[in-house]
């Protein structure tokens, strides 16, 4: 997920502004078209299963974009945005 993310040369307005830039379990909130598109490009390779958007879910690790208040939505978004794509 993270080399497909950073080949699309996101901005810092993609992660929702500069304080989130980098914080790529906020895109599952401002871009899920990104995510979305990655995961369907997995399934388009081949793939049975793919990763959620969510290696840096835990509120103690958003708590350094001070999203950490966030943990539980963004991970729920990150289950529902990977689901979608399956079908």
């Amino acid at each position: 997920m993270g080399t497909m993310l950073q080949n699309r040369h996101l901005t810092a307005e993609d992660f929702g502004g500069h304080s989130l830039e980098g914080c790529n379990e906020y895109l599952v909130k401002t871009r899920p078209d990104v995510i979305t598109d990655i995961h369907r490009a997995y399934y388009t390779a081949g793939a049975d299963i793919v990763e959620t958007n969510s290696f840096g879910g835990a509120a103690i690790v958003l708590a350094e974009y001070q999203v950490e208040n966030e943990a539980y939505d963004l991970n729920f978004r990150a289950r529902s945005t990977r689901a979608r794509c399956r079908g």
